[in-house]
């Protein structure tokens, strides 16, 4: 395995973190104190880019406005790193979703992937 491949795949890793983070603290699932202490986790670990923060603040505003689409007709509940089963040639498997909006007629299954 190459060196670039590894990067991009921690970046990518990082990226999602990061949108999920910023997606909790916006919805209210952590508060201020615990949002700022799991930043500095992350940045710490990862390093911080502008370049990194620009896909997550990309992903991040595509999710808030299919969230904000969804809402105008229905409730939206929002679930994070959810495993879930999907049916694929006749046999379900297990797939790992990172963000789920569950509304009453509609359910999205959002993987966020910045490359």
């Amino acid at each position: 395995m190459n060196n670039n491949f590894l990067a991009s795949k921690l970046d990518s890793e990082y990226i999602k973190d990061l949108t999920i983070l910023k997606l909790k603290k916006n919805y209210k699932v952590i508060g201020d104190e615990e949002y700022k202490n799991m930043l500095l986790d992350l940045t710490m670990l990862n390093g911080y880019s502008d370049f990194t923060e620009m896909l997550s603040m990309t992903a991040f505003e595509m999710i808030i406005d299919r969230i904000e689409n969804m809402e105008s007709n229905e409730e939206v509940k929002i679930i994070f790193n959810e495993k879930v089963e999907v049916l694929y040639k006749n046999k379900f498997i297990d797939k790992s979703c990172d963000v789920v909006l569950i509304g009453k007629q509609t359910i999205e299954v959002i993987s966020i992937l910045p490359f």
